[in-house]
């Protein structure tokens, strides 16, 4: 026979089960801007009916319910949306930094409106113009010296802004790394201490909302796989697991993070080129780190590849000027001499004018004959080397090339940072959509919740007004 209190045990049931979903919708709301965090649901189930089925048992069993509980909270998240939000937010890390590092070069090759290595040899190629029509002009001779110098002062001027701006990417990638070591420290100390609570059947909510937010943001340093394994046999079905995350692409003795064990992230330099290893092992994952990594200290640098066409467009301008002022002559009748020196491995850092024509203008070899003191003839060929209006011309050529494939080069670098930010804020609308706290959902719940405790309040006071009759009032016929 059923126990005369059953119904008041039935509505404490619901009232608890209610009381615990309205408290997890409470916890939602009240984290509804909290970066991180995952929407919570309470799990009601029904408890074991009445009566409990047996081999000696008379009854039928399952007949009727007992009322329910609250199995557990457990927190909303689709770990295929978590994938692949962290893939594009790898991409977007990767291409992000490779934009910035882009814009840094553009801003330094800066040639719009007459500055740059441009107006340097516009000015030149104008003084030189003006001495081929004034050949005797002292003036106009010291002009010509003075716009070379400051020709040769930009080239140096490219050179070290470059060299600068790389060599400061080292410090970028120090920081890097040490971050990526120290996400990659807390995860496995929040693996550990969740290893340690769900054997238990708990379900640590917010640890795993931390470590969640940990690997967000590690994988926009580098495409990431988390692997989820069971921290024991009495975990509850919805327990997240330990992590273990590996680094994409690589195998498993490469895994940055295994169970409470974080391995450490170095850059190691080959000789020619810096790479990432993990245990040892070299791993070339995408993200903002491989593009600081491959920057920083790779022939495919753009701070290498435009250094070294800086350089040969000083080399080639310096030769052929050069070989064009070795026959001239002087106003004395003597050929000229080099008009540029440089080192052939690092032109532009080390172009300057020769000691011959900083002791004296009078070694500028203005004429293309000896016997003419008003000969600007070679002049106008040296200027003509420069000419801004020769689009063929070796020396013009080379550097508008250059600043071509620059501007291509940014050009593409944004585009591909705005396809993979689209794609990104895509897959982030999409896992908000089942993680994120919606408000105008939170408050429909927890009007269904409140009406359900109210009626599991209403049910508790019918069995009581029962029970006061069968105690109080049965039986006292006749008194």
């Amino acid at each position: 026979m059923r126990s005369t209190f059953q119904g008041l045990e039935t509505s404490l049931r619901a009232l608890h089960a209610q009381q615990a979903a309205l408290q997890t919708t409470g916890q939602n709301v009240a984290n509804a801007n909290t970066a991180g965090y995952t929407r919570q649901r309470a799990n009601l189930q029904a408890t074991s009916p009445y009566p409990s089925s047996g081999m000696n048992s008379p009854q039928i069993a399952g007949t009727i319910g007992t009322g329910a509980e609250a199995s557990s909270i457990e927190r909303i998240r689709d770990q295929y949306l978590d994938a692949q939000y962290r893939s594009g937010e790898a991409q977007v890390g990767y291409a992000e930094m490779e934009s910035n590092i882009l814009k840094t070069v553009e801003a330094i090759m800066n040639d719009q409106e007459g500055v740059g290595l441009s107006g340097a040899m516009d000015e030149f190629w104008s003084s030189l113009q003006d001495l081929s029509i004034n050949p005797n002009d002292e003036g106009i001779k010291t002009v010509v010296r003075e716009k070379a110098v400051s020709l040769t002062d930009t080239f140096h001027y490219l050179n070290s802004a470059l060299t600068t701006a790389q060599k400061d990417l080292q410090a970028e990638v120090d920081g890097a790394k040490d971050d990526i070591n120290s996400i990659a420290t807390q995860i496995a100390d929040l693996n550990q201490k969740i290893g340690e609570l769900e054997p238990s059947g708990y379900l640590p909510n917010d640890l795993y909302d931390q470590r969640d937010l940990l690997v967000d943001k590690l994988s926009s340093y580098m495409d990431i796989k988390v692997e989820r394994t069971s921290s024991g046999s009495g975990s509850n079905r919805a327990a997240a697991g330990i992590y273990t995350i590996k680094v994409a692409g690589a195998g498993s003795s490469e895994a940055l993070v295994q169970g409470n064990i974080a391995n450490k992230v170095e850059t190691v330099s080959n000789g020619s080129e810096l790479e990432i290893q993990i245990n040892g092992t070299t791993v070339s994952p995408t993200g903002s780190f491989q593009s600081l990594i491959r920057n920083l200290g790779t022939d495919q640098s753009i701070y290498k590849t435009t250094i070294d066409k800086l350089d040969k467009l000083a080399l080639t301008l310096a030769t052929e000027f050069n070989n064009i002022h070795g026959n001239g002559y002087k106003q004395d009748g003597e050929k000229g001499s080099d008009f540029f020196t440089l080192s052939s491995e690092n032109a532009s850092s080390t172009i300057t004018l020769s000691d011959d024509i900083m002791k004296s203008t009078d070694n500028i070899a203005v004429g293309a004959e000896g016997n003419k003191k008003s000969d600007g003839g070679n002049a106008a060929k040296l200027a003509e080397l420069l000419n801004p209006n020769v689009g063929n011309g070796t020396i013009r050529s080379a550097y508008s090339e250059m600043i071509g494939e620059i501007g291509v080069k940014v050009q593409n670098a944004n585009r591909l940072k705005e396809n993979s930010e689209n794609v990104r804020d895509l897959l982030s609308t999409k896992r908000d959509s089942v993680s994120s706290v919606s408000l105008d959902e939170e408050m429909t719940n927890m009007i269904k919740f409140q009406h359900a405790y109210n009626a599991a309040a209403r049910s508790m006071t019918v069995m009581d007004e029962i029970l006061d009759r069968i105690i109080n009032n049965m039986g006292v016929v006749g008194r």
